[in-house]
C-alpha cells in the first residue's frame, strides 16, 4: 500500500511540473490580449476608429516580464486592456497613466501602456493628446514593435485631424522604416475613412 501511495505522489508531482512548464512557455501576450470573438464588438471597434481591421496590432509584441513586481504590473495592464476592450476608455486611460507613473521606462509594459493610452485618447476623441503620446513613442527606439505601431497610428490620427500633409509624411516614413510591415496596407488615409 505504501509503495502505491509513493508512486501516486510521484505521479502528481510530475504532472504538476509538466503543467507549470507548459504555462511558463506560453506567451504572456496570449493571456493579456484576448481575441475578440463577437462580430458585433468588431463592428463597433471598426466604426469607432474607422480602421479596417480592429485586430491590427494584437500580434506584434511578445514580452518576457522580468522586472520586480511585474506580475502586479502585468495584472494592471491586463485590466487596462480589458477595460479598453469593453469600451471603458476612461478607466483604461487612468490605469495606463498609473502604470506610466510607476513603471520604469525600460520596462516592456511601459511602452505597451503608453501605446494603449494613445489608443484611449483616440477613442475618446482627444486626438491632440494622442498625437503627443504617439510622437513620444515613435522617437523612443526602445521597442521596434511599438515604434512601428506608433508611427502608423500617428499617420492615421493625422488623417482624422484632417492634416493630410503630415499624414502623408508620416506614412512615407513608416513605409521607409518598416518596408516588411504587415500593416503597410493601413498606411494611408483611406484606411481610416
Amino acid at each position: 500500500m505504501r509503495l502505491k501511495d509513493e508512486t501516486l505522489c510521484t505521479m502528481y508531482v510530475l504532472l504538476a511540473g509538466l503543467l507549470c512548464l507548459s504555462s511558463c512557455l506560453q506567451s504572456p501576450r496570449s493571456s493579456l490580449f484576448r481575441q475578440q470573438s463577437s462580430s458585433t464588438e468588431q463592428s463597433r471597434t471598426q466604426a469607432s476608429v474607422g480602421v479596417a481591421d480592429p485586430e491590427r496590432f494584437r500580434d506584434t509584441s511578445y514580452r518576457r516580464i522580468l522586472s520586480p513586481g511585474s506580475n502586479v504590473a502585468a495584472d494592471a495592464f491586463s485590466a487596462a486592456q480589458q477595460d479598453f476592450d469593453q469600451q471603458h476608455y476612461e478607466e483604461a486611460r487612468q490605469e495606463c497613466e498609473h502604470l506610466l507613473e510607476t513603471l520604469d521606462d525600460a520596462d516592456s509594459l511601459h511602452a505597451e501602456a503608453a501605446f494603449l493610452l494613445a489608443e484611449c485618447y483616440v477613442q475618446r476623441n482627444t486626438l491632440d493628446d494622442a498625437v503627443t503620446q504617439l510622437e513620444a513613442l515613435r522617437t523612443q527606439h526602445l521597442n521596434p514593435g511599438i515604434t512601428e505601431r506608433s508611427t502608423l497610428r500617428l499617420g492615421q490620427v493625422y488623417c482624422l485631424l484632417g492634416k493630410d500633409d503630415k499624414a502623408r509624411a508620416t506614412f512615407a516614413d513608416f513605409r521607409r522604416r518598416f518596408p516588411q510591415s504587415p500593416y503597410l496596407q493601413l498606411a494611408s488615409c483611406t484606411s481610416v475613412h
